[in-house]
């Protein structure tokens, strides 16, 4: 089981590495690493545990022929910290804040 330490170095994520997002918004592997842009930790997070942003994660790499050629689409582990779930976006940042805290002592 991959550690949580470090996770600020290790965006893209999910366990087909779909889930990536830009600094700038850019979204999927197609708007990310397919472009050049290193992906953002703190916003790839969000996408992880935000249901909404995660759809747009899946829909720009199902947009790719290649991506979907090799099963990577950023679908999984639904553990959902939004607004849906009941979590406030200063809950969902707190628990970012705190992931990204966690690195090696």
């Amino acid at each position: 089981m991959p550690s949580l330490i470090g996770l600020s170095w290790s965006a893209p994520y999910l366990h087909d590495g779909g889930v990536a997002v830009g600094p700038n918004g850019e979204l999927g592997l197609t708007g990310t690493l397919g472009k050049g842009i290193v992906p953002d930790a703190r916003n790839s997070l969000r996408a992880l545990m935000d249901r909404t942003l995660r759809k747009q994660v899946i829909r720009a790499n199902a947009s790719d022929p290649q991506l979907r050629a090799v099963h990577v689409s950023g679908d999984g582990h639904r553990y959902w910290i939004d607004q849906q779930s009941g979590f406030t976006k200063e809950e969902q940042e707190a628990v970012i804040d705190y992931l990204l805290s966690l690195t090696y002592p």
